[in-house]
């Protein structure tokens, strides 16, 4: 299963299991996603959406399954490593350095690599984000809005190829939100990949060119908006609608 029938796929997830006790989190998850996709992620509270992305960048390893990336076997790596590998992600909660500026915040990102390119690179990302104005300012008295731009600015200071956003517009001002979506269709455009769990289906519809729907730690829909949009299976996840 591929994301736009390329050959070689950024991310290849193959029958990827997570379990807390008796509960399987992630039970025998399996997609793949080509380069330039925006591949959404939604689900019901509970459905594994947030484990998936753990175990992708590392926070939690896998009780089973695989992780490539790049033609690369990272399943089982730490956070850190994975980071290093080109793979970005932000939290639903922001963690920030508060006493930083925003530009302190956006060098202490870059923690490795050309330090003299740092600063330049800085510079494209508060461009990006229209966040220039305020690049002097402690993170701390941002908005919640402008905090999550300076999050996902922190992890577009490393230039990864795929880049996971967890619920990156959520309660966010709409002009904010339309700062995230074209940074998003733009970098799409230059060759960056997205995964992008949300909660809400304008966005999806919007932005994401295919659409996982998960329930009960499955896949249980893979398609276009449109596709999954008169799926059985997603009534039945999101309403309790049986499926005939």
């Amino acid at each position: 299963m591929t994301g736009t029938g390329q050959a070689s796929p950024v991310l290849e997830v193959t029958e990827l299991r997570r379990r807390f006790g008796g509960i399987v989190a992630v039970d025998g998850v399996s997609f793949d996603v080509a380069r330039q996709d925006v591949l959404g992620i939604i689900g019901p509270n509970g459905s594994g959406k947030s484990t998936l992305f753990n175990l992708l960048t590392g926070a939690l390893p896998p009780h089973g399954g695989r992780i490539r990336h790049e033609g690369r076997d990272i399943t089982g790596w730490k956070a850190h490593r994975v980071a290093r590998a080109g793979v970005g992600r932000t939290f639903q909660i922001p963690a920030l350095f508060v006493n930083m500026t925003v530009r302190e915040n956006l060098y202490a990102a870059a923690t490795h690599g050309d330090w003299k390119a740092v600063p330049g690179r800085a510079d494209e990302v508060l461009e990006l984000l229209t966040l220039g104005h305020v690049a002097g300012t402690p993170a701390g008295s941002l908005s919640g809005g402008q905090q999550r731009l300076l999050e996902f600015g922190r992890v577009l200071m490393r230039d990864p190829s795929l880049v996971l956003l967890d619920e990156v517009t959520a309660g966010v001002h709409p002009n904010l939100r339309a700062v995230i979506l074209d940074a998003v269709q733009r970098l799409r455009e230059q060759g960056t990949t997205f995964l992008v769990i949300e909660h809400d289906m304008e966005l999806v519809r919007t932005v994401c060119r295919r659409v996982l729907v998960m329930d009960a730690g499955r896949v249980v829909a893979d398609g276009t908006f449109a596709e999954i949009a008169s799926d059985p299976q997603v009534m039945e996840a999101y309403l309790g609608v049986p499926a005939e």
